[in-house]
Protein backbone atom coordinates (compact mmCIF):
# COMPACT_ATOMS: atom_id res chain seq x y z
CA UNK A 1 0.00 0.00 0.00
CA UNK A 2 2.67 2.42 0.95
CA UNK A 3 4.38 2.28 -2.33
CA UNK A 4 0.77 3.24 -4.14
CA UNK A 5 0.52 6.48 -1.82
CA UNK A 6 4.40 7.40 -2.68
CA UNK A 7 3.27 6.94 -5.87
CA UNK A 8 0.16 9.36 -5.68
CA UNK A 9 2.65 12.11 -4.08
CA UNK A 10 4.43 11.74 -7.51
CA UNK A 11 1.63 10.95 -10.29
CA UNK A 12 -1.71 12.47 -9.43
CA UNK A 13 -3.61 10.63 -12.27
CA UNK A 14 -2.35 7.17 -10.57
CA UNK A 15 -5.03 5.05 -8.57
CA UNK A 16 -5.30 1.06 -7.68
CA UNK A 17 -8.10 -0.74 -8.93
CA UNK A 18 -8.93 -3.09 -6.59
CA UNK A 19 -11.70 -5.95 -6.91
CA UNK A 20 -14.56 -5.85 -4.12
CA UNK A 21 -15.69 -9.21 -2.88
CA UNK A 22 -18.76 -10.45 -3.83
CA UNK A 23 -20.32 -9.61 -0.61
CA UNK A 24 -19.60 -5.98 -1.06
CA UNK A 25 -22.42 -3.49 -1.11
CA UNK A 26 -22.18 0.36 -2.29
CA UNK A 27 -21.26 2.59 0.69
CA UNK A 28 -24.74 5.08 -0.59
CA UNK A 29 -26.91 3.16 -2.82
CA UNK A 30 -28.56 6.66 -4.05
CA UNK A 31 -24.80 6.79 -6.15
CA UNK A 32 -25.01 3.81 -7.16
CA UNK A 33 -28.46 3.83 -8.17
CA UNK A 34 -27.96 6.90 -10.87
CA UNK A 35 -24.95 5.47 -11.81
CA UNK A 36 -26.82 2.30 -13.30
CA UNK A 37 -29.72 4.45 -14.10
CA UNK A 38 -27.09 6.95 -16.26
CA UNK A 39 -25.33 3.86 -17.98
CA UNK A 40 -28.83 2.11 -18.72
CA UNK A 41 -29.95 5.54 -20.40
CA UNK A 42 -26.82 5.55 -22.95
Amino acid sequence: MWPAVKRQLRYEDFFLLRELPPTAKPYRAELHELAVAKIAAE
